[in-house]
């Protein structure tokens, strides 16, 4: 193309030069610029895009950022489920809670010296109770706790008893974490085998369960449900005791500490655990996809630099040289720059004459050039 041009420039001097020997003024060079198809013909000649050198460039960028959204996507879908676990285990760390505040406030109860002490510790006991048995359902059949709402479950008892003679933590009523809790009686297969079909010991110290035909064998090997409703009755029955009735040796509290400090206790941490463990276990899955996709971006972009940017830099200064060569070809009177110049102007011209027709925006002019 350069050639045929420098023939066709040497012709426009040799016009130039007879035009001034006869008085005229020199030209710049004549170009001729249009386009069809996606080409720029140049004086004749068609000039196309490479397509297939564009796609590769960036394409491999396009595909990253869906690759990023679908990792974005997956790890939502995980954190959601890490959310839900955390919400159980949040809960069980409530009912674990709330059982050791009834097994303490009924070794109070049961050995306080006055019937005064008696009657407000039953009091205690009976709220205490109630919310235990509030944050448990929620545990097992779902929803938000009514106690994270601020209200407490009504408590009916022989006497002036109220809720509000007792004012329930602030951990547990003004906490921030208020998501709804997913039902594990019916999410978890494990959690829900663990409370309503095992038939194990519970305790850590295996050594320590209760022997075949002792009179607890059967309360302590058939689940953790059965256990925590039995705690609840119990419990229950012994606020309803009178103050006089209530004794360091009381049957209702002998379940309570022997049943529930060892076997129930530890069926509850046990329980917990298992949710501890679905969370971490999402949250590993969304760090190993994160370091899968990193590991895949640095091969991917190892390999985009070695096979399409490191051969489009060679061919690039391959036709650097060429055009260079061609360009040691043009005489000095050729003005190379002019030249360029028009050639930009020209399909810059034209570019902003469709733009304007269409309604759309101007094109920048190439100062620089």
């Amino acid at each position: 193309l350069l050639l045929q041009d420098q023939e066709q420039q040497q012709a426009e001097e040799e016009e130039e030069q007879q035009g001034r020997q006869q008085g005229g003024t020199s030209r710049k060079p004549r170009v001729h610029v249009s386009r069809a198809k996606g080409a720029m013909v140049i004086n004749g000649h068609s000039v196309s895009p490479s397509y297939g050198q564009l796609l590769g460039l960036t394409l491999p960028a396009v595909l990253w950022w869906c690759g990023l959204l679908v990792v974005y996507a997956l790890s939502l879908i995980n954190m959601a489920g890490m959310q839900s676990s955390l919400a159980s285990l949040n809960m069980a760390t409530h009912v674990i809670y709330r059982y050791s505040h009834i097994r303490a406030i009924g070794r109070t109860l049961v050995t306080a010296d006055t019937d005064a002490e008696k009657d407000r510790l039953r009091r205690i006991m009976a709220i205490e109770t109630a919310h235990l048995e509030a944050e448990y359902n929620t545990l097992m059949y779902g929803g938000p706790s009514v106690l994270r709402a601020g209200t407490n479950p009504s408590v009916t008892i022989a006497g002036e008893l109220t809720n509000s003679d007792v004012t329930a933590p602030s951990n547990t009523t003004s906490t921030t974490f208020t998501s709804a809790v997913p039902a594990s009686a019916f999410v978890s297969r494990a959690f829900s085998n663990n409370f309503f079909k095992s038939k194990i010991c519970w305790r850590f110290n295996q050594s320590t369960c209760f022997a075949e035909g002792h009179e607890w064998y059967e309360l302590t090997h058939n689940g953790i449900d059965a256990m925590m409703r039995r705690v609840i009755t119990e419990a229950t029955l012994l606020s309803l005791l009178t103050p006089p009735e209530i004794k360091h040796d009381d049957k209702h509290f002998q379940v309570i500490f022997f049943v529930g400090s060892q076997d129930l206790y530890h069926g509850l941490q046990t329980s917990a655990q298992m949710y501890l463990d679905d969370a971490i276990q999402s949250f590993n899955k969304v760090q190993s996809m994160h370091d899968i996709y990193l590991a895949v971006t640095i091969a991917a972009g190892l390999l985009w630099l070695l096979l399409e940017v490191m051969p489009y830099i060679r061919r690039a200064k391959k036709e650097a040289v060429q055009l260079g060569q061609l360009l040691a070809t043009v005489p000095n009177t050729f003005d190379v720059l002019s030249y360029a110049r028009a050639l930009v102007s020209q399909a810059e011209a034209q570019g902003r004459q469709r733009a304007h027709a269409q309604g759309g925006p101007r094109t920048k002019s190439h100062k620089a050039l």
